[in-house]
């Protein structure tokens, strides 16, 4: 609930809720101009597709990274909001379109509260007989195209946007830039999950290349770009916040992934054990658990046909060893540390709506219960 929350996280629900409120029907006049061009251009296959990835991109989102580009954005002044609430538009594309990706690799049948797009993709062609039954592929294959074909659709926004040329090369090279360092922190995730020797470091890292940019300093620095800022001593100090406060947010995200609730997360409870994601919370557990413990955690880490007795062992696993303890002791660490960087750092051209968004974002993602 949200009395729950401190009263600086409850304002910047506010002011998140109020962003999304502003940035949905944009996206939704986005897709309904895109599915014309696409119905008159391509066969019906392709506006299947792009019903799937809109469907993804529109349901239930927290419009988290359009949210931080734009409050950004408006704390050096910006003024421009229709263009900045665009550039919202090229985030939440960009994020569908790794999603799709996201999902695919590991396997995920729910998303958002829904099935995930490569599962509707392939309910869609089993029903039609198509391949001789591998519908399968069909689905996995299109929903990794029409991914990609997403991303480029937020390019070509991006660069349609009415910036001056300058900062439209700039914000595309900071989000090509930011994209690739995800896709390292994509690939430590999937090697971390095989790696006997794995060490916190290991994992820590992974959550700052995977959610720390991406999430966080790639829309941060967006939003400062936005609005004319060059000086790379001014973005290094926004990712002083920005870095610790996403790891925080993924290691909160991941406590969710096994003690929330999936009619809150949209997402199962069995996915992450099921994919066997190598989270702060399970390696903690194999580092400090007893050989019991450690059993449990190895024999259900990775296993497809995880259910509610598995889950509920892997659960006492994590809460008797002190684990999950320890991972809410390390993401509160983390986002005071982010809090403390913007409080050292602000400059006197730092308006007071987006530091305020800044501090209580932290807090609130923090606290989140979904």
């Amino acid at each position: 609930m949200i009395s729950d929350i401190p009263s600086s996280a409850k304002k910047a629900k506010g002011m998140l809720y109020s962003f999304q409120k502003e940035i949905n029907p944009l996206i939704k006049d986005f897709f309904a101009k895109e599915k014309i061009k696409i119905k008159n251009n391509f066969p019906d296959s392709s506006y299947k597709a792009i019903e799937v990835f809109e469907d993804i991109c529109t349901r239930g989102a927290k419009r988290a990274r359009g949210a931080f580009s734009y409050y950004v954005y408006k704390m050096y002044g910006g003024q421009n909001d229709s263009e900045a609430l665009k550039m919202g538009i090229v985030l939440e594309l960009t994020h569908a379109y790794l999603l799709l990706l996201d999902d695919f690799m590991d396997k995920s049948e729910t998303r958002r509260g829904g099935p995930t797009a490569h599962v509707l993709l392939k309910d869609y062609y089993s029903n039609r007989g198509f391949a001789g039954g591998n519908a399968s592929h069909f689905g996995d294959s299109i929903a990794v195209t029409i991914g990609a074909a997403g991303f480029h659709m937020a390019m070509q926004l991006l660069m349609s946007l009415d910036f001056a040329p300058e900062i439209l090369i700039a914000l595309s090279n900071n989000l090509n830039e930011k994209i690739e360092i995800t896709a390292h922190g994509q690939i430590t995730d999937v090697v971390n999950a095989s790696n006997p020797n794995v060490t916190e470091r290991d994992v820590l890292k992974m959550l700052e290349w995977k959610t720390g940019v991406y999430t966080y300093e790639n829309p941060i620095h967006t939003g400062a770009i936005m609005a004319g800022q060059k000086d790379s001593e001014e973005l290094r100090k926004l990712s002083e916040y920005a870095i610790p406060a996403g790891i925080a947010f993924q290691i909160q995200d991941d406590i969710l992934g096994i003690f929330g609730n999936s009619d809150d997360t949209g997402k199962s409870v069995y996915d992450d054990l099921g994919e066997g994601k190598y989270t702060l919370l399970i390696h903690h557990a194999l580092e400090v658990g007893n050989d019991a413990q450690k059993e449990i955690l190895k024999r259900n880490l990775g296993n497809p046909n995880v259910g509610d007795k598995e889950l509920s062992e892997v659960k006492s696993v994590l809460l008797d060893s002190g684990s999950l303890d320890y991972s809410k002791k390390v993401a509160n660490e983390l986002v005071l540390k982010a809090k403390n960087s913007l409080i050292k750092n602000r400059s006197a051209n730092w308006g007071q709506e987006g530091f305020d968004y800044l501090v209580g974002i932290a807090d609130y993602m923090i606290d989140r219960k979904l």
